[in-house]
């Protein structure tokens, strides 16, 4: 529709990429592609479904075992886990998906964030932040 991405058509996908239907896999595969051809102009955030637990508990774990193997999900699960949380257009534009549970929150902070780490969400910081 708008065309590959490069200098005049420059795409950020904010989160959410898997867990949308029975191709996940494919829908991924095709945006890791682009983002190797095209780095400069092919940009990721990580959305809440970029997560173990809720690919576990939403469906993509299933395709990827149904689909490929063990191997190829925990695979995926580390791209997710590279994933910028956020980026800054034009240092004027703050994009991050779904929002944040903080109040205030500096780009220093996200910066400092260890998004290496799967952490256990308890059920009272879910409701907190939704």
């Amino acid at each position: 529709l708008n065309g590959l991405p490069g200098p005049r058509n420059v795409y950020l996908f904010n989160g959410d990429f898997v867990d949308r239907g029975s191709y996940s896999c494919e829908i991924m595969l095709t945006l890791i592609a682009f983002k190797v051809l095209y780095p400069k102009y092919m940009h990721l955030n990580r959305g809440n479904h970029e997560a173990r637990d809720i690919n576990g508990r939403d469906g993509f774990e299933r395709e990827c075992l149904t689909k490929y193997n063990r191997a190829v999900f925990d695979l995926f699960c580390d791209v997710f886990a590279c994933l910028p949380l956020a980026h800054v257009i034009s240092n004027q534009i703050f994009v991050v998906h779904g929002g944040l549970c903080k109040v205030d929150v500096k780009i220093d902070e996200l910066n400092r964030e260890n998004r290496f780490q799967e952490e256990e969400e308890e059920e009272e910081d879910i409701e907190r932040c939704s």
